[in-house]
């Protein structure tokens, strides 16, 4: 019986605690957690391919291409997708090719260009990749969709000349571009399209300017290799260099160079529609833009191992750089960087 009495008052006690403890709570107002701090993170380094392109249609949706394994005779090339949480491989049947460019098109098809002439495409559809006939064998290392009925795809071989191909929806075919205009180089770099101007970039700061019906070739402003542009808002930039780098800017309908002193070799470029933007080059350098139209160097960001190849912004602030080993053959030792309140996972997703 007393004992009976005791477990009574006990749970009694126990009860009034809880009451309290409630009603204190309800008069509590409770802290908001603060917001993530944007870091830069190592997520990738020394992965047996170099990295050669970025790209994504949101946070959670980010591609990346690169080289092949080059210990594994008859390997494809990299592929790898983050969907916000977790890495995934993408399998493209492309035994002994690199690819060299990612870039997604409106309608939600990921459009991917590397060595041998080489073109695939992930359709959102049905979740699959197909490799694409082309008509050639060049290295191709840009690819720009525009619509179902319209892309881009540039490249070229030592010896040359330039490669300019264009997709109607059915086939990969040889851009119109004039002889004398496509011949000035031996290799196209990249294409991108805007307010209806296609710009493509090349070798000893060479460029093509197309506006649906005329081919033109205005100056850069500079005479070394240009090897990215993008355009946002009302700004184009292209970057490039040699040892040294060059940024160089569409001001008023003219290129001009505005590179911010001597600084390293840029191999890529991304803007966005506020002017802010980043560029990215060798011994891992990161460059940002203000708004203001001021590029300066990331100090915070980590120290790379290798070079950078490439870089991609989204719309929530983070940045993504990816790279590796890109001088000499074969290109290896892959690595990625990330920008953003969120951490990455580091997991390599099996092959």
């Amino acid at each position: 019986m007393l004992h009976s009495q005791f477990q009574f008052q006990k749970a009694r006690r126990w009860a009034a605690v809880a009451l309290m403890t409630a009603v204190s709570a309800l008069g509590c107002e409770t802290e908001p957690a603060a917001p993530a701090v944007p870091k830069w993170q190592i997520v990738f380094q020394e992965l047996p391919g170099a990295l050669f392109s970025v790209w994504g249609s949101g946070p959670s949706d980010v591609w990346m291409v690169g080289a092949r394994d080059p210990s594994k005779v008859g390997s494809n090339p990299t592929v790898l997708r983050w969907n916000g949480k977790a890495w995934s491989r993408v399998q493209v049947a492309a035994p002994g090719i690199d690819l060299w460019w990612v870039s997604g098109a409106p309608d939600g098809d990921v459009w991917m260009a590397g060595t041998g002439g080489t073109i695939a495409r992930w359709r959102k559809s049905t979740g699959t990749t197909e490799v694409l006939p082309t008509p050639g064998t060049s290295h191709l290392f840009g690819i720009f969709p525009v619509s179902a009925t319209e892309a881009w795809a540039v490249g070229g071989s030592n010896g040359g000349p330039g490669v300019v191909w264009r997709w109607d929806g059915k086939t990969w075919s040889h851009a119109d571009v004039p002889a004398a205009l496509i011949s000035q180089t031996t290799q196209w770099f990249k294409a991108f399209k805007h307010q209806g101007i296609l710009w493509i970039v090349g070798l000893d700061g060479k460029l093509l300017r197309f506006d649906g019906t005329t081919w033109t070739s205005p100056p850069s402003g500079i005479e070394r290799t240009l090897l990215t542009v993008h355009c946002a808002g009302s700004l184009c930039a292209a970057v490039g260099g040699s040892n040294t780098g060059d940024i160089v800017e569409l001001q008023g309908g003219t290129w001009k160079k505005v590179t911010p002193g001597k600084v390293p070799q840029f191999n890529g470029v991304f803007l966005r529609p506020d002017g802010s933007g980043m560029a990215v080059g060798a011994n891992g350098n990161i460059y940002a833009r203000s708004t203001a139209g001021q590029w300066s160097p990331v100090t915070a960001a980590p120290e790379a191992l290798e070079d950078y190849h490439a870089v991609w912004l989204d719309s929530s602030g983070s940045a993504w750089a990816v790279g590796g080993q890109l001088l000499g053959s074969p290109q290896v030792l892959g690595q990625v960087v990330h920008f953003g309140p969120a951490k990455v996972s580091t997991v390599v997703p099996a092959e």
